[in-house]
């Protein structure tokens, strides 16, 4: 250490003042820290016990070094300026180590501090603030929400050591990396606080479910089990009937033990006292028995003693409910019933109390993920339990028989016999029906009262609870059963993540991005919900979960990611190339055109062009080009522009920078089937071109609308023989459009205008998502080098010469039917490793999709093809 160039670690040196001081004058090395083992706990063992168990002091005495190093310590922990840490020396080394790096690591993570961790809120004790009258736009304040870790509201430990999700309490919440973990009591509190990194889990692994239904008699709670465990395939575990079996079995090891105790006892004894044979206590000679005496096998043997006392046997109870329900029990649903101690009169209340399912399932942390309990009305119930006809039939029969009995008694001048029990001999118009009514009432009323002490002890311990009414019958109550079961069984992948999300608005989503304390998810602005989805500005809240956020773009896919984000998030990321709205709006006069793209743009955030607008932006450009100055000359002769300059102006406005990041609909353009080729020839095809489609009588109709309402700056709208003579020009134009749009790129998408402007716009947006939809779900297949349709790709006729060496054929058909079949049809292609395979059916089509190379392994045959005129001519020869 004369020139150390790393950092070191002294193991027992220095050990006082006087060695520190001459390793810092002989060698100039100061300590940064100095680590002291020592006893810290309260009720930990002396020092020299703990060396002694370990096996130090057989060959010189402890005592003495002992006394001296621990004066030599004190006097090196008096040493000014040296930091001196103490570590615990009667825990184990993994505690000791934990302690160790606490001391040296100054970003070691632990539980922060109470009093400079973040407050928890507490949304139970919340209330809403009064509305200000004087500001009534100000938004309503929300309920306050935990930032849970990755075990939601559950204990970590009891997670991580047992094996079953035990709700965390109130009073042993901690802070743990800005969340927050809740303990189920202080024992785990203080394991956690000790070392919270062995019990935090990135992905904490979900034990089995286990739902617990219980209710009073009639209720159902049996068959509401069964059914349960019918439909999820688990089984169903009688809770009672196995914690007492599990009670008898540990009461007999008590017993067993107490008697081989007493037994090895009584040999340790001595013989004899006094010169006298000294026998074990409780035990005489055996007396001589007379020959008439009764058989002591016959007699029952006295009840053995547990010698345990409430203490003792309340844990015994709390062990055996272990036994019951550990990481050993898999998934099941657990019939609660439990009342087989509200008989017995002899059990006192503590004892009761013990035995309550509520305090075995809290103390052995064994809480169910979700109980529901079922209630029902004292008619339905008792209706469903007794068969109250045979009832009263039985009981008058067995009256008639006593006093058939009681007259031939009478008869015979005899005493009459005595009444059997339960039989009511006097007279009365109260039947028997009634009377176990009312005992059945009673016996209900009792389990009732079980069930409200059980249901405040589980709503302290933040125990999932529901109560369920079964007076609908079977059916219905399983059916609202399942709905509150499902996001503990059928959503369970999602029981944790729940709980840990929550919903940020844009503007502080933006705010967070922008600093970086969170990061966009792998599905970029993209929602999580639906695949290849395309991202349309909305003002639906982002939802973060573990430092990412989400952008759900609706507040249906919102509730749905809510509910079951495991469900989503396992979905493939988007498309890697950013696709944005293409669209093409023409019609006839007054169909609506201009309110559709201007609507359309508005909602998808494209940018709205129309033939003025790119005529009147191509001129107001400050640098002058030739372009313009064709339209200017062409503007100012009076003539009507060209449609090879307005198609060259609307490419110059298609490829400016808000078009180019945001999309572009088109107002109105291409009307003719000659625009639609210059487009196209300069490589641009909307992706949809809505026509919107309105009879005569409607556009005549709409222009009387706007004569008669004499809207300004509509006058060339009001005009009926104008309009007129643009739809003979529309009705004349527009089949060629139709022709040549739905021919090569089947993009035309009809769409009725004399219909509402809702229906209209939905209508629109629905066939633009789905255009979109169609291309990201292309981009996406593509990248990962998977088979994908070409249908709605609007692809140009040589694009789709690329064809494979399969040609027209379809492989499907040849792998599937040994026939060689051409295909044409545009809207069957599959793309697979940049090749275009055409397919037969779209049977076939998604077949090749899911699975292109199980059918490219046919070999391919000597396929057709047209003879040249050499080859003709020989074929002809030969034929000759």
């Amino acid at each position: 250490l004369k020139k150390p160039s790393k950092g070191y670690v002294l193991q027992g040196f220095p050990e006082s003042a006087e060695q520190l001081e001459a390793m810092k004058l002989k060698m100039g090395l100061v300590p940064d820290q100095v680590l002291l083992l020592k006893v810290l706990g309260e009720e930990a063992p002396e020092t020299l016990e703990i060396l002694q168990k370990e096996g130090l002091g057989a060959s010189q005495p402890l005592q003495p070094l002992l006394e001296t190093q621990l004066t030599s310590f004190e006097g090196l922990t008096a040493v000014e300026g040296l930091k001196v840490s103490e570590v615990a020396l009667e825990v184990t080394e993994d505690e000791q180590f934990v302690q160790i790096r606490k001391h040296i690591d100054p970003f070691y993570q632990v539980v922060e501090a109470e009093a400079i961790a973040a407050e928890i809120p507490d949304p139970e004790e919340w209330t809403p603030p009064e509305e200000d009258p004087d500001d009534p736009a100000a938004e309503p304040e929300e309920r306050p929400i935990i930032q849970w870790g990755t075990c939601g509201p559950y204990c970590p430990v009891t997670l991580k050591a047992q094996r079953w999700l035990y709700p965390g309490q109130k009073d042993f919440q901690h802070v743990y990396r800005n969340v927050v973990f809740a303990l189920g009591n202080e024992r785990a509190s203080e394991a956690f606080v000790k070392e919270p990194a062995a019990y935090v889990q990135t992905e904490p692994a979900l034990p089995p479910p286990r739902i617990l239904v219980t209710g009073p008699t009639g209720s159902g709670v049996a068959r509401q089990c069964e059914m349960l465990g019918e439909v999820y395939k688990i089984p169903v575990l009688k809770l009672e009937e196995v914690w007492r079996s599990k009670v008898e079995k540990r009461l007999m090891q008590v017993k067993e033990a107490r008697k081989a105790a007493q037994k090895k006892e009584a040999l340790e004894q001595s013989m004899l006292e006094d010169d006298k044979p000294l026998f074990p206590e409780g035990w005489m000679p055996p007396e001589e028995v007379p020959e008439d005496a009764e058989d002591p096998a016959d007699q029952a043997p006295p009840e053995e003693e547990d010698g345990l006392d409430d203490e003792q046997r309340e844990e015994l109870f709390v062990m055996a409910m272990k036994d019951s329900l550990g990481p050993h029990c898999g998934a099941c649903i657990l019939d609660g019933t439990w009342f087989g101690d509200l008989k017995d009169e002899e059990m006192s209340e503590e004892m009761k109390t013990a035995r309550s399912l509520q305090n075995l399932l809290v103390k052995a942390q064994r809480l169910p993920d979700f109980t529901v309990v079922l209630k029902c009305k004292n008619d339905f119930a008792a209706k469903k339990t007794f068969d109250f006809e045979s009832i009263d039939r039985d009981y008058e029969a067995r009256l008639a028989e006593y006093k058939a009995q009681v007259a031939a008694a009478e008869a015979k001048e005899e005493e009459p016999p005595e009444a059997p029990e339960g039989l009511v001999t006097d007279e009365t118009e109260e039947k028997e029906s009634d009377r176990v009514k009312a005992r059945f009432i009673e016996s209900k009323s009792a389990q009732q009262q079980v069930l409200k002490d059980m249901m405040e002890v589980f709503q302290t311990s933040r125990a999932p609870l529901q109560k369920v009414s079964s007076d609908r019958g079977d059916g219905p109550t399983h059916k609202a059963i399942r709905s509150h079961c499902r996001p503990y069984l059928e959503q369970r992948g999602s029981l944790l993540l729940r709980h840990q999300l929550r919903k940020v608005s844009n503007l502080k989503a933006d705010d967070q991005l922008r600093r970086g304390l969170i990061c966009v998810s792998g599905f970029g602005h993209c929602s999580p919900t639906v695949l290849d989805a395309p991202n349309f500005p909305n003002q639906t809240p982002g939802v973060q979960l573990g430092g990412r956020i989400y952008f759900p773009q609706s507040e249906t896919q919102l509730a749905q990611f809510l509910e079951d984000p495991a469900r989503f998030l396992g979905n493939p990321g988007p498309s890697p190339v950013q696709v944005c709205p293409a669209i093409s709006v023409v019609g006839g006069p007054l169909s609506g055109k201009t309110s559709l793209a201007k609507e359309l743009a508005q909602r998808t955030g494209a940018v709205y062009i129309s033939v003025p607008e790119a005529l009147s932006t191509l001129m107001s450009e400050a640098v002058p080009c030739q372009l313009s100055k064709d339209i200017r000359a062409a503007l100012q002769s009076g003539q009507r522009v060209p449609d090879p300059l307005v198609i060259q102006a609307i490419r110059f406005r298609l490829l400016s920078p808000d078009a180019l990041r945001s999309g572009w609909v088109l107002d109105d353009f291409p009307c003719t089937k000659a625009q639609a080729e210059g487009l196209t020839a300069l490589g641009i095809v909307p992706h949809r071109v809505f026509m919107l489609l309105a009879p005569e009588a409607v556009i005549y109709a709409r222009a009387a609308e706007l004569k008669s309402a004499a809207v300004e700056g509509q006058e060339l709208q009001q005009e009926l023989a104008l309009q007129r003579e643009r739809l003979q020009g529309f009705s004349v134009q527009s089949p060629a459009l139709r022709v040549f749009y739905a021919t090569i790129f089947e993009n035309v998408r009809d769409i009725d205008a004399s219909r509402s402007k809702w229906a209209i716009f939905d209508r629109a947006m629905e066939e633009t998502t789905e255009s979109l939809r169609e291309r990201l779900k292309y981009y996406r297949r593509t990248a990962m080098s998977l088979a994908t349709r070409v249908k709605g790709m609007c692809f140009t006729s040589a694009r789709l010469e690329t064809v494979s060496a399969w040609k027209h054929y379809c492989p499907v058909t040849l792998s599937l039917q040994n026939e060689l079949v051409c295909c044409y049809d545009r809207s069957m292609a599959v793309e697979y490793n940049s090749k275009v395979y055409w397919m037969a059916s779209e049977q076939y089509a998604e077949l090749f999709t899911e699975d292109p190379e199980a059918f490219l392994q046919v070999p391919l045959p000597q396929l057709p093809r047209l003879l040249d005129d050499g080859e003709r001519a020989r074929k002809a020869e030969a034929r000759a």
